[in-house]
């Protein structure tokens, strides 16, 4: 009556995601028929691989325990999370599919693994490969990729594992979302807070499916030619791989601060960023709202630094992940101690540094770009220390009344809208009477 559960993950998989995937069993068989020697230690690598069952596992205990702690420690009505999840679980059992799904195309499906294993350890057992042409390997020519049957990729050439990414985000988002309900910041907010956080996830989903759409499509394999083709800056000159790893995050961050301020200066690009600025409080659900078209037009910039830098897979992967977790703390409400805070801003955004930037005074936001470590700022001369967090006015100053930051406006924002945006609604622009010593964080 049901399917066998990996046959229905294909039979809901894309048709090329399963090309793919079955080129890269063809390639990988090949490979070690002309290596034998090899295929234990590939056994080995196999069975230390997570499917796509782990993953759905994994990712959904992280999502469950996610919502039960905000279902407890923040609002009740969190504890819808854990309930959806396990709907989902329940359906992957009875159909072997389930929404998430097609959003997990890197996770190895588990006929995948299943027909690797069965066709190394026969070719062990047998000492010789029986294949059709597909599997054969063909002679390398100068300049032409490799052909199937090639070796598997090296380290550099592998991402992080998506549950371990998940698992990390969503981890830091529970943790920063309950020490921010403990520890406000800004404690006055112009918005319920389940109303705005709701709004703000289903705008982040949008995003996400955007970035799987048409980013990983484009970037992931560009990383993979990149560290292939040896392409880019960082594969000019011999590096070990920790030491490239670091090079790359670095390069991805301080790239990342340009964008930021393209972001601003160019007003076409505002248009679209300008929905991440307009919510009227700040926590850590407005550092995941950012509006679909933005982040489609952030992918061939996106691609532009990964061919230029030289990032390979797993730099990138790691770089994206702390990325994930450096923007929901710098967005959050969270106050830190304030000794605790003047430390850590000396090497990474901190939540009251970036609440300058989402002041509603155009002098104030024109600071503080840096998305991950600050010396960009100090470099260029944009870094601002001398405001406290609950002094600043979260949001665009031409966007005060809550109606106006309703999801379809949300949406519909940067193809409609065209109020000067740092002027009040009553056509005064916002300035601050008096402003202490500019340079330091003030003592609080």
């Amino acid at each position: 009556m049901f399917p066998y559960t990996p046959e229905g993950v294909r039979r809901h998989t894309s048709p090329e995601v399963n090309r793919q995937l079955d080129a890269e069993v063809a390639d990988s068989v090949g490979f070690h028929a002309r290596h034998p020697e090899r295929i234990e230690r590939r056994l080995r690598a196999l069975d230390a691989e997570w499917d796509i069952e782990r993953t759905l596992e994994a990712n959904a205990a992280a999502l469950a325990l996610t919502g039960t702690l905000l279902g407890l420690f923040v609002d009740k009505r969190f504890l819808v999370l854990p309930l959806a999840v396990t709907a989902f679980l329940l359906q992957h059992a009875v159909q072997g599919w389930c929404p998430p799904v097609p959003f997990l195309p890197q996770a190895r499906r588990p006929h995948d693994a299943r027909d690797r294993r069965g066709a190394l350890r026969a070719e062990g057992a047998q000492g010789r490969f029986r294949a059709d042409r597909a599997w054969t390997a063909q002679p390398r020519q100068p300049g032409k990729p490799c052909p199937p049957g090639r070796a598997p990729m090296n380290r550099r050439a592998r991402r992080i594992p998506g549950w371990v990414s998940g698992a990390v985000v969503l981890g830091a988002f529970a943790a920063i979302a309950i020490a921010e309900a403990r520890r406000p910041l800004r404690p006055e907010r112009k918005e319920p807070k389940l109303r705005r956080s709701l709004r703000n996830l289903t705008v982040a989903g949008l995003s996400a499916a955007t970035l799987q759409l048409l980013e990983r499509p484009v970037v992931e394999p560009l990383s993979r030619l990149v560290e292939r083709r040896r392409w880019g800056l960082l594969k000019q000159v011999p590096l070990s791989g920790w030491l490239e790893t670091a090079l790359a995050i670095l390069l991805m961050d301080y790239t990342l601060y340009l964008w930021h301020v393209a972001t601003h200066r160019s007003e076409a690009l505002w248009r679209f960023h300008k929905v991440h600025h307009i919510d009227l409080d700040m926590d850590a659900s407005t550092a995941l709202r950012f509006h679909f078209a933005e982040m489609a037009i952030s992918v061939p910039y996106r691609a532009a630094q990964v061919a230029l830098i030289g990032v390979a897979p797993r730099p990138l992967s790691i770089w994206q992940t702390l990325l994930f977790v450096s923007i929901l703390f710098h967005h959050s409400d969270l106050r830190l101690p304030p000794a605790v805070e003047r430390r850590l801003v000396n090497f990474v955004v901190t939540p009251r540094m970036h609440g300058i930037h989402h002041s509603i005074i155009e002098a104030e936001t024109n600071s503080n770009w840096s998305s991950g470590f600050t010396i960009w700022d100090r470099l260029h001369g944009t870094l601002r220390l001398d405001l406290l967090g609950e002094d600043i006015e979260i949001g665009v100053a031409a966007y005060r009344d809550p109606a106006d930051v309703t999801l379809p406006r949300l949406v519909e924002m940067p193809f409609t809208d065209t109020r000067p945006d740092w002027l009040l609604p009553s056509g005064e622009r916002p300035r601050r009477p008096s402003l202490p010593q500019p340079g330091r964080l003030p003592r609080a």
